[in-house]
Protein backbone atom coordinates (compact mmCIF):
# COMPACT_ATOMS: atom_id res chain seq x y z
CA UNK A 1 0.00 0.00 0.00
CA UNK A 2 1.33 3.44 -0.79
CA UNK A 3 2.30 5.87 1.93
CA UNK A 4 2.78 9.61 2.07
CA UNK A 5 4.62 11.63 4.71
CA UNK A 6 2.90 14.75 6.05
CA UNK A 7 5.23 17.29 7.64
CA UNK A 8 4.28 20.40 9.62
CA UNK A 9 3.24 23.23 7.32
CA UNK A 10 2.69 25.81 10.08
CA UNK A 11 3.15 26.43 13.79
CA UNK A 12 -0.08 27.54 15.46
CA UNK A 13 1.60 28.21 18.81
CA UNK A 14 4.78 27.42 20.71
CA UNK A 15 6.54 28.25 23.94
CA UNK A 16 9.74 27.14 25.65
CA UNK A 17 11.92 26.53 22.57
CA UNK A 18 14.89 28.47 21.27
CA UNK A 19 13.06 29.19 17.98
CA UNK A 20 9.43 29.84 17.09
CA UNK A 21 7.14 30.50 14.15
CA UNK A 22 8.50 29.77 10.69
CA UNK A 23 11.98 28.95 12.03
CA UNK A 24 10.51 26.25 14.27
CA UNK A 25 8.34 24.91 11.46
CA UNK A 26 11.33 24.69 9.12
CA UNK A 27 13.52 22.98 11.74
CA UNK A 28 11.03 20.21 12.50
CA UNK A 29 9.88 19.58 8.93
CA UNK A 30 13.06 19.60 6.82
CA UNK A 31 13.71 15.82 6.91
CA UNK A 32 17.10 16.36 8.55
CA UNK A 33 18.43 15.72 12.03
CA UNK A 34 20.97 18.56 11.84
CA UNK A 35 18.40 21.33 12.33
CA UNK A 36 16.67 21.23 15.71
CA UNK A 37 14.46 23.13 18.08
CA UNK A 38 15.93 23.12 21.59
CA UNK A 39 13.78 23.26 24.69
CA UNK A 40 15.00 26.22 26.75
CA UNK A 41 12.31 26.38 29.43
CA UNK A 42 10.83 23.78 31.80
CA UNK A 43 7.42 24.64 30.37
CA UNK A 44 7.39 23.95 26.65
CA UNK A 45 4.91 22.89 23.98
CA UNK A 46 4.08 23.40 20.35
CA UNK A 47 1.07 23.01 18.12
CA UNK A 48 1.71 22.33 14.44
CA UNK A 49 -0.59 21.73 11.49
CA UNK A 50 -0.01 19.33 8.62
CA UNK A 51 -0.47 20.05 4.95
CA UNK A 52 -2.93 18.07 2.89
CA UNK A 53 -1.80 15.74 0.14
CA UNK A 54 -3.85 14.97 -2.97
CA UNK A 55 -2.32 11.47 -3.24
CA UNK A 56 -4.91 9.95 -0.90
CA UNK A 57 -7.88 12.07 -2.07
CA UNK A 58 -10.65 9.75 -3.23
CA UNK A 59 -8.93 6.81 -1.61
CA UNK A 60 -9.15 4.92 1.66
CA UNK A 61 -6.97 5.80 4.64
CA UNK A 62 -5.68 2.55 6.17
CA UNK A 63 -3.75 4.01 9.08
CA UNK A 64 -1.65 6.86 10.46
CA UNK A 65 1.54 6.84 12.54
CA UNK A 66 3.00 9.90 14.29
CA UNK A 67 6.82 10.04 14.46
CA UNK A 68 9.02 12.44 16.43
CA UNK A 69 12.81 12.48 16.17
CA UNK A 70 14.56 14.07 19.12
CA UNK A 71 16.84 13.52 22.08
CA UNK A 72 18.22 14.76 25.35
CA UNK A 73 19.94 18.08 25.88
CA UNK A 74 22.13 16.36 28.48
CA UNK A 75 20.11 16.53 31.67
CA UNK A 76 18.56 13.08 31.68
CA UNK A 77 16.09 11.07 29.66
CA UNK A 78 13.33 13.33 28.35
CA UNK A 79 9.76 12.30 27.86
CA UNK A 80 6.95 13.97 25.96
CA UNK A 81 3.30 13.67 25.09
CA UNK A 82 2.13 13.77 21.49
CA UNK A 83 -1.58 14.37 20.82
CA UNK A 84 -2.83 14.14 17.24
CA UNK A 85 -6.15 15.88 16.53
CA UNK A 86 -8.49 15.84 13.55
CA UNK A 87 -9.47 19.24 12.15
CA UNK A 88 -12.65 19.12 14.26
CA UNK A 89 -10.38 18.95 17.35
CA UNK A 90 -11.29 15.38 18.25
CA UNK A 91 -8.31 13.38 19.53
CA UNK A 92 -7.10 10.71 17.11
CA UNK A 93 -4.20 9.52 19.26
CA UNK A 94 -2.31 10.38 22.43
CA UNK A 95 1.14 8.87 22.94
CA UNK A 96 3.75 9.14 25.68
CA UNK A 97 7.25 9.10 24.21
CA UNK A 98 10.65 8.58 25.86
CA UNK A 99 13.82 9.78 24.11
CA UNK A 100 16.67 7.72 25.57
CA UNK A 101 20.20 7.37 24.23
CA UNK A 102 21.09 10.02 21.69
CA UNK A 103 18.86 10.97 18.78
CA UNK A 104 15.94 8.56 18.45
CA UNK A 105 12.67 8.43 16.56
CA UNK A 106 9.64 7.60 18.66
CA UNK A 107 6.33 6.56 17.10
CA UNK A 108 2.71 6.41 18.14
CA UNK A 109 0.68 3.27 17.97
CA UNK A 110 -0.91 2.67 14.59
CA UNK A 111 -4.05 4.79 14.30
CA UNK A 112 -6.82 3.02 12.35
CA UNK A 113 -9.99 4.88 13.36
CA UNK A 114 -11.24 8.26 14.50
CA UNK A 115 -12.27 9.13 18.05
CA UNK A 116 -15.78 7.78 17.46
CA UNK A 117 -14.52 4.41 16.22
CA UNK A 118 -15.23 5.11 12.54
CA UNK A 119 -12.81 4.42 9.71
CA UNK A 120 -10.32 7.14 8.82
CA UNK A 121 -11.09 9.18 5.72
CA UNK A 122 -9.20 11.77 3.67
CA UNK A 123 -11.46 14.43 5.24
CA UNK A 124 -10.25 13.42 8.72
CA UNK A 125 -6.60 13.44 7.65
CA UNK A 126 -6.86 16.83 5.93
CA UNK A 127 -6.48 19.54 8.53
CA UNK A 128 -4.91 17.44 11.30
CA UNK A 129 -2.83 19.14 13.96
CA UNK A 130 -0.48 17.91 16.69
CA UNK A 131 0.16 19.20 20.19
CA UNK A 132 3.63 18.17 21.43
CA UNK A 133 4.53 18.73 25.09
CA UNK A 134 7.96 17.68 26.43
CA UNK A 135 8.47 17.13 30.14
CA UNK A 136 10.75 19.36 32.24
CA UNK A 137 13.94 17.35 31.59
CA UNK A 138 14.87 19.26 28.44
CA UNK A 139 15.14 17.95 24.89
CA UNK A 140 15.66 18.84 21.26
CA UNK A 141 13.28 18.07 18.40
CA UNK A 142 14.65 17.37 14.94
CA UNK A 143 11.57 16.10 13.08
CA UNK A 144 7.84 15.64 13.45
CA UNK A 145 5.84 13.86 10.76
CA UNK A 146 2.79 11.68 10.16
CA UNK A 147 2.94 8.65 7.86
CA UNK A 148 -0.35 8.09 6.03
CA UNK A 149 -0.89 4.58 4.67
CA UNK A 150 -3.67 4.59 2.09
CA UNK A 151 -5.28 2.68 -0.74
CA UNK A 152 -5.61 4.80 -3.86
CA UNK A 153 -9.07 5.49 -5.18
CA UNK A 154 -10.34 4.44 -8.55
CA UNK A 155 -8.65 6.32 -11.34
CA UNK A 156 -11.33 6.42 -13.98
CA UNK A 157 -13.50 3.90 -15.73
CA UNK A 158 -14.01 0.46 -14.24
CA UNK A 159 -16.55 -0.86 -16.76
CA UNK A 160 -16.76 -1.04 -20.52
CA UNK A 161 -18.35 2.08 -22.04
CA UNK A 162 -20.70 1.51 -24.98
CA UNK A 163 -18.83 -1.66 -25.89
CA UNK A 164 -15.35 -0.12 -25.64
CA UNK A 165 -13.08 -2.08 -23.29
CA UNK A 166 -11.77 -0.25 -20.22
CA UNK A 167 -8.20 -0.73 -21.49
CA UNK A 168 -9.07 1.26 -24.64
CA UNK A 169 -10.95 4.20 -23.09
CA UNK A 170 -7.79 6.35 -23.04
CA UNK A 171 -7.41 5.85 -26.80
CA UNK A 172 -10.70 7.65 -27.49
CA UNK A 173 -10.47 10.48 -24.98
CA UNK A 174 -10.13 13.85 -26.71
CA UNK A 175 -11.11 12.69 -30.21
CA UNK A 176 -13.16 15.37 -31.98
CA UNK A 177 -16.56 14.48 -33.36
CA UNK A 178 -15.21 15.03 -36.89
CA UNK A 179 -12.84 12.11 -36.38
CA UNK A 180 -15.22 9.78 -34.54
CA UNK A 181 -15.14 7.24 -37.37
CA UNK A 182 -11.46 6.64 -36.56
CA UNK A 183 -12.35 5.00 -33.26
CA UNK A 184 -14.76 2.43 -34.66
CA UNK A 185 -13.25 -0.95 -33.93
CA UNK A 186 -11.11 0.16 -31.00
Amino acid sequence: MPTVILRPDAIQSSTGFNISGQGLQEAISDNGAATTAIQNNVTANLTCTFGNNSAYTGGTINNLVVSVTGGSTGRGTPGATSVLHAANESVLNETSMTFAGGTTTQTSSTITEDAGGSALTPTIVDGMFLVFTPNTTGMFIAEIFVTVDYTAGSSGYENDVMGVAVANIEKIMGVSSANIEKIIGV
